[in-house]
């Protein structure tokens, strides 16, 4: 077995030249770190900013797949975490009555009929509660950001 160690340069082996390029990259690092630690702090601040616009929001946010499949609960009006749904398909939490309205809005979507179809349906609800909500679901499935069907519900006043 080669030893591993026998490519490392050893201090005493570096000419005044390497040592400076040593420096010199070393200090580039510690700058690289520092833009790092400055952009997570922003990020940070932006994803407070943006939780704290959505828990006063009466609008639930989340995304689907081409498939309609839950990729990413973003706000939820009804109680449901990420893990509660990634991987479902909506047509898991709509009332069976609704299955073909939350169907054909999404079809319209998805063909390119329309840019958004908003269609008002039953969703149960973490607690197994039906639930109305209008949903406006607008395909972003193109926008390199999102890569989704984005679906901007709302709970209405209906209650049959």
């Amino acid at each position: 077995m080669k030893n591993s160690c026998q490519h490392v340069i050893h201090p005493a082996r570096l000419d005044d030249q390497q040592i400076a390029d040593l420096r010199d990259r070393i200090a580039e690092l510690e700058a690289e770190n520092s833009s790092l630690r400055q952009f997570e702090q922003t990020l940070r601040r932006n994803e407070g900013l943006f939780t704290a616009l959505l828990r006063g929001s009466r609008e639930s946010i989340v995304l689907l797949s081409a498939q309609m499949t839950f990729l990413r609960v973003v706000h939820s009006l009804l109680g449901y975490q990420d893990e509660d749904l990634a991987g479902q398909s909506l047509l898991s939490v709509v009332h069976p009555d609704d299955f073909s309205a939350a169907s054909e809005a999404f079809t319209r979507v998805l063909e390119g009929a329309a840019r958004s179809a908003v269609c008002e349906i039953r969703i149960r609800d973490k607690e197994g509660i039906w639930r109305w909500l209008e949903i406006e679901m607008t395909d972003m499935l193109d926008e390199a950001d999102v890569q989704a069907i984005v679906l901007n519900n709302r709970r209405t006043n209906r209650t049959t």
